[in-house]
């Protein structure tokens, strides 16, 4: 049905036949189910609150990564991110993909500024804590039931 990016935590939808799978795969499409996530940023985003709209497609300088494009190339990629909490270092962000492009949370986080803890090729001097992974998490995933048509979370 969707996938988690390596290294998060989150939920994951099974369908348990073709009819169902069918039905959870259009909702992906026509983008009806809601994911929320809780991401730990490195410094904070320029806004408490925000709408990132910016195409991404591969890093033309490094093909494993993906990256920010101008307009007119990738695919379009729509982020929204509040504040939950300020750190004296980090910024505790409620993140809602609209869109769900391949690394779309980090790949927009990294574009304000405001890059995700635990990413790999980060720097980790100025961290108050090590963590093993990224802290991104999947708080919530909604999506209507195939049989009420009623939204679950």
């Amino acid at each position: 049905m969707h996938r988690l990016d390596k290294d998060t935590s989150g939920l994951i939808i099974l369908a348990k036949n073709d009819h169902a799978h069918q039905w959870l795969q259009n909702q992906f499409k026509q983008r009806r189910v809601e994911k929320v996530y809780l991401a730990l940023v490195d410094g904070q985003p320029p806004t408490p609150t925000g709408r990132i709209e910016a195409p991404i497609e591969r890093d033309p300088a490094h093909r494993k990564r993906m990256a920010v494009v101008p307009p007119g190339k990738g695919r379009e990629a729509i982020t929204e991110y509040f504040t939950k909490e300020g750190f004296l270092r980090h910024t505790l962000l409620k993140v809602h993909p609209i869109t769900g492009r391949t690394h779309q949370i980090r790949v927009h986080m990294a574009f304000l500024g405001a890059q995700l803890l635990g990413i790999r090729f980060m720097d980790t001097r100025n961290l108050l804590f090590q963590l093993n992974g990224i802290f991104c998490m999947q708080l919530s995933l909604q999506f209507a039931c195939l049989v009420s048509k009623r939204n679950h979370l």
